[in-house]
């Protein structure tokens, strides 16, 4: 069955708040890699744990940068 989540649900306010701090200092292509490195893969067990599946810390980190850019906090915002 598939699930359709948000990345509040998955990211603490916290977490979200580093993503968006990285995201306005990141060069616009290593984001992603940053995000899954600094920010993802140390809390993947909680990730996968709530979703039910594995996941990729990359393809989240990516899901990550799409919400940031969608909600209009993008780079040089």
């Amino acid at each position: 069955m598939k699930k359709t989540l948000t990345i509040g649900s998955i990211l603490t306010q916290k977490e979200m708040k580093e993503a968006l701090k990285l995201h306005k200092k990141a060069e616009t292509h290593n984001f992603a890699e940053r995000c899954a490195a600094e920010i993802i893969r140390p809390v993947i067990d909680r990730i996968n744990k709530y979703t039910g599946q594995e996941n990729d810390p990359l393809y989240l980190a990516y899901c990550v940068e799409y919400a940031i850019l969608k909600s209009g906090e993008g780079l040089h915002s």
